[in-house]
């Protein structure tokens, strides 16, 4: 008899553990509670609420007028005397005040008189 009372029907563990889930989320919600009526402070808005906020009161701009702006300022950022420069020069501030003297010439086939007929192929 004793082993028919101490029987305990057999339960998957699928449901023990939502049993389990089901006990701690009880408790969970009563410490909540608890803390809610102990601090009483005003709800703030969500980081969702203010982004809507600011999107309506912020002014329209389209797409081009943006790009616009964004192109200006990669140009404004890149100024020509800089461009050919290398970033380790950049860096160390290094300029130069005289051009780089070298025995380049160009070929024979193009001479300064028959610039017109290669620009012209």
């Amino acid at each position: 008899m004793s082993d028919e009372d101490s029987y305990v029907p057999y339960v998957s563990v699928k449901e023990r553990k939502l049993q389990k889930f089901l006990e701690h989320s009880k408790k969970r919600r009563k410490v909540a509670e608890d803390e809610t009526e102990v601090q009483e402070q005003p709800t703030k808005a969500s980081l969702l609420d203010q982004h809507a906020k600011l999107k309506k009161a912020a002014p329209i701009v389209p797409e081009h007028v943006k790009k616009k702006k964004e192109e200006e300022l990669i140009l404004e950022s890149v100024s020509e005397n800089k461009a050919l420069m290398g970033v380790h020069e950049l860096a160390r501030g290094v300029t130069y005040t005289e051009s780089i003297k070298t025995g380049w010439k160009p070929p024979k086939y193009i001479k300064p008189h028959k610039s017109d007929k290669v620009r012209s192929k």
